[in-house]
């Protein structure tokens, strides 16, 4: 299954969710199954396949992520929102 990269504001700062689903719409509804969906949702995307993600990260509710600049592909460090 895809996995989406879904962005909500809450309180001046901004989250991030990777959450799996057949679809945007499929993910942000997962997500808010799961109360990750915290604040305004403002954008959403379906990660492309080639990327690789940590399957800790997944269905979590994030800091801002760090993309590796040598390998725009590979997502390296998040911080989890407790």
């Amino acid at each position: 299954m895809p996995l989406h990269w879904l962005c909500y504001r809450h309180n001046n700062q901004i989250s991030v969710v990777i959450e799996p689903g057949s679809s945007l719409i499929h993910a942000r509804m997962r997500a808010a199954l799961a109360n990750l969906d915290e604040g305004e949702f403002t954008e959403g995307h379906e990660l492309d396949r080639k990327w690789k993600v940590a399957k800790e990260m997944v269905g979590r509710r994030l800091s801002q992520g760090v993309v590796a600049p040598e390998r725009p592909d590979t997502v390296t460090s998040f911080r989890e929102l407790r």
